[in-house]
């Protein structure tokens, strides 16, 4: 039989409360750092940033001095400060696109491709030292694109010359699967981009060089569904460069740069059941380039772009709240540049990396906190948590909590190093009193555990004792 008792120094762990009608406002967002210090006469180009489950930032970028030169991958790291940069790859003469993402158990993967024979590589870390850079599968491609799915997997989209392939690492293994075709076309299908909503569905879009539109599919990380086009808001004009997103309600987001034959404007849609809403141009001035989105945790959607105007270049933030009211436009940086974002696990900081222009072409990191948020708000104004009961059962564990508000739930159990020994996804869950099972047969969960409890974007951990 299986007995669940608390450990002498531990607590009951409170259950989860999700703060209602929060009113989201930002704080400015931080000067520029510079992270890259090459030598004179280095560049540092196409970062790359992931946020991992203990909240470290991770940075990748590609380091060199020219056309024909070796190209070297370099890495950083911030908990309190940033570690010093380390090359993790120098193995090319056309290393380009790199990209990283970061697991529940706090694995690092970092990928890129090679311009020089077609290969997709990749490497791995979970503390200081990195696997030698080893290829990724048979299959040939460029431009990959990484999105953390959980319970040990990091999905890869890319463009495999042929059309639009996917694929998974899975940690255990650390192997990835052969890639499926997602989509394909009479004409090359690239600038792909993937994500992962709250119950585990892919959504992936593209660019089509045949229609200069934007394709979509989503699917289980198996199958996918057919590629439907996203509205096109000028025909005849291209529609370049899509990213996209969900929000916590497993809403995809996409955007887009949109080149009218003017100055290129960024549009933004989001898909409401199998409807996608009418393109709104997120911009309001200047030629524009490079959109990136991202969620936060109380519901926003942000939108960060290059803009250049007459005399002023520089990075542009807007966001839109869940009732569609978009914010004014704020000014990132007035260093121009090619940008990624990224957001913490509670879902209330941003980060953004990118690169600076010509003649500098140096990585910076830039970030904001969203005021107004559970974990910015003083210890008085912080949501009153209500009790969490767990009890033993023959498989596995019985937990019964309430929700203030309807949100994706997840549960972790891992052991007392931290390690995670099981993952269950709960899925979307109402408000109100819930009460789920969490297997526990199959895994190593005994002696002392952590079981962390994920509602959205909001978690709580409690320590327990497990006696077989």
């Amino acid at each position: 039989m299986t007995v669940l008792r608390r450990g002498k120094a531990a607590l009951l762990p409170r259950a989860l409360a999700l703060l209602i009608g929060l009113t989201t406002s930002v704080l400015a967002w931080s000067p520029p750092e510079r992270l890259s210090h090459p030598p004179p006469g280095w560049i540092a180009t196409e970062p790359d940033l992931a946020i991992g489950p203990d909240g470290r930032v991770h940075v990748v970028w590609t380091q060199w001095r020219g056309p024909y030169s070796p190209q070297y991958l370099y890495y950083t790291c911030r908990s309190d400060t940033w570690t010093t940069p380390k090359c993790i790859s120098a193995d090319s003469f056309g290393l380009v696109s790199s990209a990283i993402a970061v697991d529940t158990a706090g694995t690092v993967v970092v990928v890129w491709s090679d311009a020089d024979d077609g290969e997709l590589r990749f490497t791995t870390t979970m503390g200081d030292s990195w696997a030698a850079p080893d290829r990724m599968f048979a299959h040939s491609g460029t431009i990959p694109r990484l999105a953390a799915v959980g319970q040990g997997l990091v999905d890869v989209l890319f463009d495999g010359y042929d059309g639009i392939w996917h694929s998974s690492y899975t940690r255990v293994a650390d192997t990835w699967a052969t890639p499926r075709l997602v989509a394909t076309g009479p004409a090359s299908l690239s600038w792909e981009d993937l994500a992962v909503d709250c119950s585990r569905r892919r959504h992936a879009v593209w660019m089509d060089y045949d229609t200069y539109g934007l394709g979509y599919a989503y699917g289980d990380g198996t199958n996918w569904s057919e590629p439907s086009p996203l509205p096109d808001p000028a025909p005849g004009a291209q529609s370049c460069d899509p990213r996209i997103d969900t929000d916590g309600n497993g809403r995809p987001h996409v955007v887009w740069e949109e080149r009218i034959g003017g100055p290129s404007i960024i549009c933004h849609s989001a898909r409401v059941g199998d409807t996608w809403s009418v393109p709104f141009q997120v911009n309001q001035d200047g030629d524009c380039y490079s959109p990136v989105v991202r969620s936060d945790g109380l519901g926003n959607v942000h939108v960060i772009w290059r803009e250049i105007q007459t005399g002023w270049s520089g990075l542009m933030h807007r966001f839109v709240r869940p009732g569609g009211e978009w914010s004014a436009a704020e000014t990132v940086s007035s260093l121009s540049g090619w940008p990624e974002l990224a957001r913490s696990g509670e879902g209330l900081h941003l980060y953004v990396v990118w690169c600076t222009g010509i003649p500098e072409r140096q990585t910076y990191f830039s970030e904001q906190v969203l005021s107004g948020a559970v974990a910015e708000a003083s210890p008085a104004t912080r949501p009153r948590s209500s009790g969490l009961v767990i009890a033993a059962r023959r498989s596995g564990l019985e937990l019964t909590f309430t929700l203030e508000r309807a949100a994706p739930v997840t549960v972790f159990v891992a052991d007392a190093a931290g390690r995670v020994l099981s993952e269950t996804a709960v899925g979307f869950l109402q408000a109100g009193q819930q009460r789920i099972r969490v297997p526990t047969n199959g895994t190593d969960a005994r002696g002392v555990l952590l079981v962390t409890v994920r509602a959205g974007e909001y978690r709580e951990t409690g320590k327990f004792v497990l006696a077989r």
